[in-house]
């Protein structure tokens, strides 16, 4: 029988569907889980969809940004030496403009400042955590820049141990990226044999509705996406097949063949893996990337994606040139982000393609589905209590 308890049921299951979940609000293998002034503005963003994130829809800045950002901080670091957020944005500008040793030597100069400072204060933990993360990012991309040299494995050792130390003082930082970060560190040191590469991947997530022990493969698929948004990992093959083998684990065949069609590109450019004796162009032979619960895609579904990737890595790449030409232009007036409110007055952001919403629902769409179902369903149930009590009411009032 349906009560007004029922009803109120009914509703509060549908507005508790109604409320989107936490979105996710990377030869090269850049491992960046980076703390900077942008690090911190992009975690107050909504995170973009992975359609996005694997169609390159999402912000990068020119070298001059870094430049001029740098420029400002090394002035005000002479001014206020004290400022241990300086040093984060220094470090991180160095490291963007491929400037290894000099990235490095800013958080030497940090960790100088920080031993001096009040270690019982929670702002010094934190940076101490900074100090950390970011140290053993700008390690690991010395070693890469480097050439990876597997006969001088020092500085990615040094990395390993200080993600590890990040990790340990702040284990929820980068909403959890950071180990995955780690993982790829620990699968640089020690390279699975290509007997044993399968899948060729830093991060095994467990398949869809299994609980081995393996990486849920959600979490995995919002870890690594964020070594692509928050780093410079959108080149990297590696980290495309992790994040392909995460979407195909979590049932998301359509996400993990935009993953296949971005591994493709990349491949087709020159970009190699890093394992030195895998041969990408084994990554295109596998299938395995494309599989999916239910036997995988139809021939017009696979039609359709590889239109969508096409029309939106183009609407990126355009999209990509015109937000740099109007940045270099604000620069080219003394005007930087950093200090200037007004610069990005008159920029307006174009829509991107939109999906083939029935193989590519974002999950903000999936979930509002739902949520007007059980709106409507609520609705209906309370429209029909409604009328029943009247009904009642009518059927008891005394015939005069």
């Amino acid at each position: 029988m349906l009560t007004p308890r029922l009803v109120v049921s009914c509703l509060a299951l549908a507005f508790a569907v109604a409320t989107p979940p936490a979105q996710a609000a990377a030869p090269t293998l850049t491992l960046a889980c980076i703390w900077d002034t942008d690090t911190l503005a992009m975690e107050a963003k909504a995170f973009p969809g992975i359609a996005e994130v694997l169609t390159g829809r999402f912000e990068r800045f020119p070298p001059r940004y870094y430049e001029m950002r740098l420029e400002r901080v090394r002035r005000e670091v002479a001014a206020s030496p004290a400022n241990l957020a300086l040093y984060d944005d220094a470090g991180a500008a160095c490291d963007r403009l491929k400037r290894s040793d000099n990235a490095v030597a800013w958080m030497e100069r940090k960790a100088a400042v920080l031993a001096a400072a009040d270690q019982s204060l929670p702002a010094t933990l934190e940076h101490r955590y900074r100090l950390h993360a970011n140290l053993g990012t700008f390690l690991a991309h010395r070693w890469l820049r480097n050439g990876a040299p597997r006969d001088n494995m020092e500085d990615i050792r040094r990395a390993e141990s200080e993600i590890a130390e990040a990790i340990q003082i702040n284990p929820d930082a980068h909403f959890g990226r950071e180990k995955y970060q780690l993982a790829a560190i620990r699968w640089l040191i020690d390279l699975p044999s290509v007997e044993d590469f399968s899948p060729p991947t830093f991060v095994v997530p467990a398949p869809l509705g299994k609980g081995d022990g393996r990486v849920n493969a959600a979490d995995a698929v919002r870890g690594i996406s964020g070594l692509i948004v928050l780093g410079d990992a959108w080149e990297s093959v590696d980290v495309h097949w992790a994040l392909g083998a995460a979407l195909r684990a979590d049932g998301d065949s359509a996400l993990a063949k935009l993953a296949r069609l971005r591994i493709d590109e990349l491949v087709s450019a020159g970009k190699q893996s890093l394992h030195p004796a895998f041969d990408p162009h084994q990554l295109l032979a596998n299938p395995g990337l494309e599989g999916s619960r239910g036997g995988g895609l139809y021939e017009s579904d696979i039609t359709a994606i590889e239109a969508y990737f096409k029309r939106a890595r183009a609407s990126a790449d355009a999209l990509q040139q015109r937000r740099w030409a109007f940045m270099e232009a604000r620069f080219v007036e003394g005007k930087h982000p950093d200090t200037h409110n007004d610069f990005w007055h008159g920029w307006r952001e174009p829509d991107p393609p939109a999906h083939p919403w029935r193989l590519l629902p974002p999950r903000e769409s999936q979930s509002g589905v739902l949520a007007y179902g059980a709106i409507g369903i609520a609705l209906i149930l309370t429209a029909y209590c409604w009328i029943r009590a009247r009904q009642r009411r009518a059927a008891r009032r005394p015939v005069e």
